[in-house]
């Protein structure tokens, strides 16, 4: 579904260079054969039915077109394989031999594109849940952002206590040589 029709009085869309990759893709999704009652979301497992192969190795084309090998016992004959490589969205392809046996279709997980505001609480339950074990930052709306990531990136301004170490071991260094002074000042008469 477009937000525009593909005619050039609307937009000039229909010239862009995304514009027929983007189609042919939309296309071969909606035509797909094998649509099931599957819904996978990326990062899941997925279980495919490989019964139609014909050799032991199962050979796996990712969307990033990467290959994947998948060995087959063949003292067990079994109809289904676990896959968990799927952190891509996209159709991953399942191939014995040349002779394609499955296409699962992965998407991306529909919760990722809500917009809605998080609370603090919430973000918070959400940042124990993945285990975030970094620092991070709240950012009012009254504050100055450019300042707060500088600030988050460099740290504090180190140099004010650092000048007042200094003055203050100066003072002690000076009250250190006046108690020597005197003692040598004493030793002497």
């Amino acid at each position: 579904m477009f937000s525009s029709s593909p005619v050039f009085t609307w937009s000039d869309f229909p010239i862009k260079s995304i514009f027929a990759p983007l189609i042919t893709k939309s296309v071969m999704y909606l035509s797909s054969k094998n649509i099931g009652d599957e819904n996978y979301l990326a990062g899941e497992t997925i279980n495919v039915n490989v019964s139609d192969r014909t050799l032991p190795q199962i050979k796996v084309i990712r969307p990033d077109n990467r290959e994947d090998f998948i060995n087959m016992d063949e003292n067990q004959r079994t109809d289904f394989v676990s896959y968990s490589s799927t952190f891509t969205a996209g159709n991953y392809k399942f191939f014995s031999g040349d002779e394609l046996v499955s296409t699962v279709s992965v998407n991306t997980d529909p919760a990722e594109s809500v917009t809605d505001y998080l609370t603090e609480g919430e973000f918070d339950e959400y940042l124990e849940k993945i285990n975030f074990n970094g620092k991070h930052i709240r950012i009012n709306k009254s504050d100055n952002p450019a300042q707060m990531i500088l600030q988050a990136r460099f740290g504090s301004e180190l140099w004010r206590y650092f000048v007042l170490i200094a003055i203050l071991l100066a003072l002690v260094e000076m009250t250190i040589a006046r108690n020597a002074k005197k003692e040598l000042v004493g030793i002497g008469s």
